[in-house]
């Protein structure tokens, strides 16, 4: 028991120095959470613009791909159809 004790308090000044610096960063969030309340609408309103036009470029990228691979595949048929048709002669 008394070697736990011991060995407790060889650690004590370590969790005295994390319990400080915990502090000190909570002390520093609160201080600040007044700016960040005050921007956050133009931090949300920036989001979202970034998200949607994320969005409009993912859903262009996708329609150009497909509008490629449509492309592709009507090459591909008219081609199987011209050797059907040279076969045939």
């Amino acid at each position: 028991m008394v070697k736990k004790l011991s060995e407790m308090l060889e650690h004590m000044p370590e969790w005295m120095e994390f319990m400080t610096e915990s502090m000190e960063q909570a002390h520093r969030l609160i201080e600040t959470m007044p700016e960040i309340m005050e921007n956050l609408p133009q931090i949300m309103a920036e989001s979202l613009k970034n998200l949607s036009l994320s969005m409009t470029e993912s859903v262009e990228n996708v329609a150009r791909d497909m509008t490629e691979f449509v492309s592709s595949w009507k090459r591909l048929l008219k081609d199987i159809e011209s050797k059907i048709n040279s076969a045939e002669q």
